[in-house]
């Protein structure tokens, strides 16, 4: 089996060439969106022209499924994101990241809308681009740092009482990465409502969810104000992501490229 994530630099041919030579199957994991790449509405077309040669195709929404098909994918499968228990676990508290809410990400409008809401709180943002674009000042002076790594990711998100999640329009109406990460360290996440992630979450009882600013804020107030809750909600979503795992996702995955 020849494994080939995203895939973007390759042409049809070239993906028909490589399973021929190497007589196997060809499979193709995109944990990217390719009808709207990069929060944009631009289609990896060269991608995408190459579906057909691949003889499997895996995404992480069920709502790309019939999409990728369409463009001649014979067959896709879903493999949604998860966590990585080694990176993505309960730890000692960092004290340069403890606060009350955190988000990080790079600066996006859709971000700053959500998060001006919330800068009469104990607040930290940290990313690229939030010193260089963002416009309020009151939330510009929350800004913290850029972007961090890995591991100060997973220390930045553990230290957070709540920590926020903005899916992106690319992401909805499923999940992103975050989905599964924030609740694996033990914080509350509070996300974007969408239809994936009430596959996995219960509103209100392993998460938060909102669908606006206002909601957001009416949520984030109610709980930091209920101290037993918060650990609650961040027990509950803990437990919910344990089965949630690279691992599992990768035996799910090996248990079905070894029937092609």
């Amino acid at each position: 089996m020849i494994l080939v994530i995203k895939g973007y630099e390759l042409d049809r041919e070239t993906v028909a060439s490589i399973g021929t030579i190497a007589d196997a199957p060809v499979v193709n994991w995109n944990p990217d969106n390719p009808f709207q790449v990069r929060s944009k509405r631009r289609r990896a077309e060269q991608y995408l022209d190459a579906l057909p040669a691949y003889d499997l195709v895996y995404t992480w929404g069920r709502h790309l499924i019939d999409p990728l098909r369409s463009e001649g994918a014979a067959r896709v499968e879903h493999l949604p994101f998860a966590h990585d228990p080694f990176v993505h676990h309960p730890r000692e508290v960092t004290p340069a990241y403890a606060c009350e809410i955190t988000f990080v990400g790079q600066w996006s409008p859709k971000r700053e809308s959500i998060l001006r809401t919330l800068t009469d709180y104990d607040l930290q943002v940290r990313g690229l681009w939030w010193n260089e674009r963002c416009s309020d000042p009151e939330l510009r002076s929350c800004v913290k740092g850029g972007h961090l790594d890995a591991e100060e990711y997973a220390k930045a998100i553990n230290a957070g009482s709540i920590v926020i999640n903005v899916v992106g329009d690319h992401n909805l109406p499923y999940y992103n990465m975050r989905t599964f990460e924030i609740p694996a360290v033990r914080s509350v996440m509070a996300t974007t409502r969408s239809e994936g992630q009430q596959e996995v979450f219960t509103d209100g009882v392993d998460c938060l969810m909102y669908d606006g600013p206002d909601e957001l804020a009416t949520e984030v107030d109610r709980l930091l104000n209920d101290r037993s809750r918060l650990s609650e909600v961040a027990a509950n979503g803990h437990e919910t992501v344990q089965e949630h795992t690279y691992r599992a996702r990768m035996e799910s995955f090996l248990q079905t490229v070894k029937a092609l």
